[in-house]
């Protein structure tokens, strides 16, 4: 398990429709393919995206915030395809802020160890990550979606977690992720300043961006 942490982080709903992808060319490397033009790497987490290799390997996994697939062998050239597939980036409005985040990621793992072997063997399972912050501030409506999404029907939002931000500009270290906000809670001990706890599951794998 890792834990990350920060100061600030930004919070985008999804508006309106989003586009769709036909035979769109990717970038391959190794077992790895991402959609070469970045203006639509930002796909949508509730839709099938068909990632198809001309050499036949098979598609694994999905990254829904860097429009990578990963296959199960080295590819040869890929295409995707899919409606409704990417959110272009006009369609991300800032709907407010998270003070003082933590994300921490985990992987599950299995003991494999069998009888006579010297030391412990551990089979890799399936990640995940979840976060909280400490503090929020809500604007353009998103106080409404998190109380519609706490009684049970969760919006995903995008989420950017920075952690290393020296020009405050947007440009610097920081995780990108969709992600289903599950819980809130006010506390306001006597003498101390109101704190709002807020608590995100993230949905697929983050995405990391160095400071450039």
């Amino acid at each position: 398990m890792a834990a990350t942490h920060g100061k600030r982080a930004n919070v985008f709903k999804w508006y309106g429709l989003a586009s769709d992808l036909t035979d769109e060319p990717c970038t391959a490397s190794g077992n790895q393919a991402q959609i070469t033009d970045p203006d639509r790497r930002l796909l949508n987490p509730n839709v099938p995206i068909t990632f198809t290799d001309s050499g036949g390997a098979n598609l694994l996994s999905i990254r829904h915030v860097s429009g990578i697939a990963v296959f199960d062998a080295p590819v040869t050239v890929v295409t995707a395809t899919g409606v409704n597939a990417y959110v272009p980036s006009g369609n991300l409005v800032k709907v407010g802020y998270l003070y003082d985040w933590q994300l921490t990621v985990d992987l599950d793992v299995a003991e494999k160890t069998v009888f006579q072997d010297d030391w412990k063997d551990f089979e890799p399972g399936i990640g995940g990550a979840t976060g909280s912050a400490e503090g929020f501030f809500a604007g353009a409506g998103w106080f409404d979606d998190l109380k519609t999404g706490i009684e049970g029907t969760p919006w995903q939002f995008l989420l950017q977690l920075f952690s290393y931000d020296p020009a405050n500009d947007g440009s610097g270290d920081h995780f990108t992720a969709w992600v289903a906000f599950n819980s809130l809670a006010a506390t306001a001990p006597i003498g101390e300043m109101v704190k709002e706890k807020i608590s995100f599951q993230v949905c697929g794998m983050p995405a990391f961006t160095p400071n450039i």
